[in-house]
């Protein structure tokens, strides 16, 4: 009997064991040459690529490179769909081919165009966007359901933490709540979840997004609206873990910053990068033009500046054909210093750099109706041909979210078994995808962790499952994405240049405001060293002279740039060499 009760014991043990096991995905990891030599000559070249950790459904991106300053304010395509604006553009999409664990794969391109036509030697940047389309999602979190049905909730990823380190463990943030997860606790553990409250007043409600405080994650910032006093605004929060979070009163007037709104259902929400709110003010139900980027001071609640979207968010033709004069956007989401904009009431997908000091640098580009990724009213049958702001048909795009390279996916309800629609950095339309198993069914958010933890992936619902008892929660599917260069030089122009030539990391990295570039000449000649943002837009030249062999060392002061990814590129003669550095606020 005792040995009975023993084993019995050391059973229940193991169960109790498995039951509070961590949530530890497998991720999904490529690796590919950083340079590679081509002559452009028509011949295939086949890119080596590894991959490791789980199966992976692949597509061969291949972009302009440096020649974003060149491209001006430009639409093509059907309907004039595509609008881009300094960004290094598209130039092929392979389809989507999977490929098991392992090395020495192979993905192939013939030095052609879209059209198939032969392109000019020189740089070109080459992207492997990836990610799990056979394995089941695994699940992350139980506790926080987000309603099918509801049109506002988001979700939200926190990856670095009030000292601007990368947090080893994300945190996941349900803001139609406020819900908080450890990303990495026991999945099935509710007493894990931590929540807060908050009394907005008597006829109040709030826009979905909600935005931390970077360096101190004790506030944040909520937008509020308000159907009987006709207004929108936004307040900052203390947090209140497990409580009821209470108004900062001395922020704005009497603790909000407000604006009349005929109309403000559907409002966003809004997002900070700790010196700045970012918020939209708009109206979709109201057929007057209304759409506004507006910039609020983090410390007083003062509105800064007010930046006009009806350019594109506002269509008097879309409301002739008895669809909406605004399209949104009722989303928003920022990645590398680039804020997406969306709305499950529009076809337009958007990507804006909110540092522009001007409308001409403001929108860096633009997804609308007619390449029938993300369209509204495509059908032969659609009551309102190719109307883009309509709210009534599908797909019902609910989300919009950016990786490292600014791949952005959209989750898409209504196009039958796929997933999320996905766009290049420069807004391409590139295909509907699906994860495995997927259905019909609803599809909610998706959304990308890309912060080089274990945890790196797309966190999305699991609405469309089949099993109805697994439809609730946060489910994980691995992703990555890895680029390089394809050149017709012996030397590539982000290859490891001579080794007397060497370029350090910048001190301290991450910084505020000022950073040192340090670097090594082999030789005496002319430098360069110039400032990029994540869009690619020099923003700064620091040096332009010419200085001597050894040992150098150079500051940036970007006192007046805003947080972000920047590079900085240190050329001389023929060689130069590309670093990554990111700017705390």
């Amino acid at each position: 009997m005792k040995k009975v009760c023993i084993l019995f014991t050391a059973c229940m043990f193991l169960v109790s064991v498995a039951y509070a096991a961590n949530f530890q995905p497998t991720l999904l990891k490529l690796s590919a040459p950083a340079t590679l030599l081509y002559q452009f000559d028509g011949k295939r070249l086949d890119i080596p690529f590894d991959v490791a950790g789980t199966p992976a459904g692949v597509i061969l991106c291949v972009y302009t490179k440096g020649k974003a300053a060149s491209v001006s304010k430009i639409r093509n395509g059907f309907l004039g769909w595509h609008y881009m604006n300094l960004v290094d553009t598209s130039i092929y999409v392979s389809k989507l081919a999977n490929y098991a664990v392992g090395k020495n794969n192979l993905i192939s391109w013939e030095g052609k165009n879209k059209d198939g036509n032969l392109v000019p030697a020189g740089d070109y940047t080459y992207y492997l966007w990836s990610f799990d389309n056979i394995g089941q999602k695994q699940r992350v979190c139980s506790s926080i359901s987000i309603a099918s049905g509801s049109q506002g909730t988001q979700a939200h990823i926190q990856e670095k933490g009030p000292d601007g380190k990368t947090l080893t463990n994300p945190l996941f943030y349900d803001r139609g709540g406020v819900k908080k997860w450890t990303i990495g606790s026991d999945p099935v553990n509710a007493a894990l979840l931590e929540t807060t409250a908050f009394a907005l007043g008597t006829g109040y409600s709030y826009g979905p997004q909600i935005g931390f405080q970077p360096n101190n994650f004790s506030f944040f910032y909520i937008e509020v609206l308000s159907l009987t006093a006709k207004l929108t605004g936004v307040r900052k929060m203390q947090y209140v873990p497990n409580g009821v979070s209470q108004f900062v009163m001395s922020w704005g007037t009497d603790g909000l910053t407000s604006w009349s709104n005929p109309d403000p259902r559907g409002q966003p929400g809004c997002v900070t990068d700790g010196d700045l709110v970012y918020t939209i003010d708009q109206a979709y139900y109201d057929s007057a033009p209304r759409s506004e980027f507006i910039y609020i001071d983090a410390t007083d609640g003062s509105i800064i500046r007010k930046m006009s979207l009806i350019d594109f968010w506002s269509d008097l033709n879309d409301l002739n054909a008895k669809s909406q004069m605004n399209g949104g956007p009722n989303g928003l989401e920022m990645r590398n210093g680039m804020i997406f904009l969306n709305c499950h009431c529009s076809c337009i997908k958007q990507m804006i750099n909110p540092a522009a000091e001007t409308k001409d640098t403001f929108f860096l580009f633009s997804n609308e109706n007619g390449d029938y990724i993300l369209d509204k009213n495509y059908q032969p049958t659609a009551g309102s041909k190719w109307a883009c702001n309509d709210y009534r048909p599908g797909p019902y795009t609910y989300h919009l979210s950016a990786d490292n390279n600014l791949f952005s996916v959209s989750p898409s309800f209504d196009e039958g078994a796929v997933s999320f629609g996905l766009l290049g950095p420069d807004g391409t339309g590139i295909g509907y995808l699906a994860y495995a198993a997927e259905t019909a069914k609803w599809k909610r958010w998706s959304i990308f962790s890309d912060a080089g933890t274990a945890f790196d992936g797309i966190y999305t619902d699991n609405y469309a499952s089949s099993d109805s008892a697994n439809q609730g929660g946060v489910w994980y599917v691995a992703h990555d994405s890895i680029k390089g260069v394809i050149s017709n030089k012996a030397v590539g122009v982000e290859e490891a240049a001579p080794s007397a030539f060497s370029v350090a990391q910048n001190t301290p990295n991450p910084f505020n405001p000022a950073t040192t570039i340090n670097f090594t000449l082999a030789k005496a000649g002319k430098v360069t060293v110039d400032i990029y943002n994540a869009a690619g837009q020099k923003v700064d030249t620091v040096v332009n002279t010419t200085m001597s062999a050894g040992n150098h060392s150079v500051k940036w002061n970007a006192v007046r740039q805003s947080a972000g990814v920047y590079f900085y590129t240190v050329r001389t003669g023929d060689v130069s060499r590309t670093m990554k550095m990111t700017l705390l606020k």
